[in-house]
């Protein structure tokens, strides 16, 4: 195993997991999105609370609103769970090139042999299983 290789190889998995500003500029422009259902809905409250109008009307359009908040606000939440997953990632790819860089010279092919009984490899992750019997799985970033 060529350590220094495969440091610089997690390096660069980590920038490219890393690089989620697309997906912040995405929340964003949800955020405002959402911001501006928001203050449609307050402003049909008032109005509401203000003028005289048929109220079926007024409950429908108020629904059509909520129902447009909500839909925004679950793309908000799906973009922030993404950008929570991809940091979760870099931390883990941070924590094995940390244990890489101080595995000292003799990290080696029989050192990892002895570690790592098999892997497995499933359409959604990897899971590791240690001599030791303990089952790691690991998702993709």
């Amino acid at each position: 195993m060529d350590k220094q290789a495969q440091i610089v190889n997690l390096r660069e998995i980590y920038a490219d997991v890393m690089d989620y500003k697309d997906l912040e500029r995405e929340k964003e422009k949800l955020e405002a999105e959402r911001d501006g259902v928001s203050e449609k809905y307050q402003k049909e409250i008032e109005q509401n609370a203000r003028v005289a109008q048929d109220q079926g009307e007024y409950q429908k359009h108020a629904d059509e609103l909520a129902a447009e908040y909500n839909r925004v606000d679950a793309e908000v939440k799906a973009v922030e769970a993404e950008i929570q997953k991809r940091q979760s990632c870099g931390r883990r790819i941070e924590t094995l090139v940390v244990a890489l860089e101080t595995a000292g010279e003799d990290f080696t092919v029989s050192l990892w042999g002895s570690m790592v009984e098999k892997v497995t490899v499933f359409k959604d992750a990897l899971v590791f299983t240690l001599t030791s019997g303990e089952d790691i799985r690991v998702a993709p970033c």
